[in-house]
């Protein structure tokens, strides 16, 4: 509880929902580039 560094928790879905599973699939590289672009751009 006395972490002094920075963090951060990402959801994208949810596994049991087809929908989100279909996402996953099809976009799994270009989410992740996101993330990946998103914490780049913070530090």
């Amino acid at each position: 509880n006395s972490t002094e560094m920075p963090a951060v928790l990402v959801e994208v879905g949810f596994i049991n929902t087809d929908a989100d599973n279909e996402l996953f699939d099809a976009r799994f590289n270009e989410i992740a580039a996101a993330i990946a672009q998103g914490i780049l751009d913070t530090l």
